[in-house]
């Protein structure tokens, strides 16, 4: 009786399961342009193995709280990353800083600099150029020396949301 039990909890537990991770998946697919095919392959990853039951339920619910865990963490961390961007049409591989999940700024190898910015069509990658420029190649600079802090004049979207 209580092995019947507990598998009827087991199975609870997936429809909820499988709904965060398509949560989580619709947040990732939305949000900044960073590392995001390896974030979707990862909720992607958790929703298979629970539907094909080759992960437990309770180890998918482990898996998808810490899928959160990373999210959140890349919410708190900004560090210079290495990242094919799409510019002119062509996959560009750049220097990537990204600060928090706010921002993501990029430098190509041939000395192209901007940034991400959102659109009605996601996330695109544009040039700069002047002052937005020399703002970016700073910030660069500094985050490649370390320096964490500091007045950085950057080019930022309007913020979505926020707090009311």
């Amino acid at each position: 009786l209580r092995l019947k039990s507990t598998k009827g909890q087991r199975r609870a537990i997936v429809p909820a399961v499988v709904a965060g991770a398509a949560a989580v998946r619709k947040h990732i697919a939305s949000s900044l342009p960073f590392a995001r095919k390896q974030r979707l392959a990862a909720v992607d990853r958790i929703t298979a193995g629970l539907k094909a039951q080759t992960l437990a339920p309770r180890a998918a619910a482990g898996q998808l709280w810490q899928l959160l865990e990373d999210e959140l963490k890349l919410c708190r961390e900004s560090g210079l990353h290495q990242q094919a961007v799409t510019l002119e049409g062509k996959r560009v591989l750049a220097d990537i800083a990204r600060l928090g999940m706010v921002a993501l700024y990029f430098r190509t190898g041939d000395g192209r600099v901007g940034r991400a910015k959102a659109s009605a069509q996601g996330y695109r990658y544009e040039v700069l150029s002047g002052r937005a420029r020399q703002g970016v190649v700073a910030l660069f600079d500094a985050l490649k020396k370390q320096i964490r802090s500091g007045l950085f004049q950057l080019p930022l979207d309007e913020a979505k949301g926020g707090a009311r």
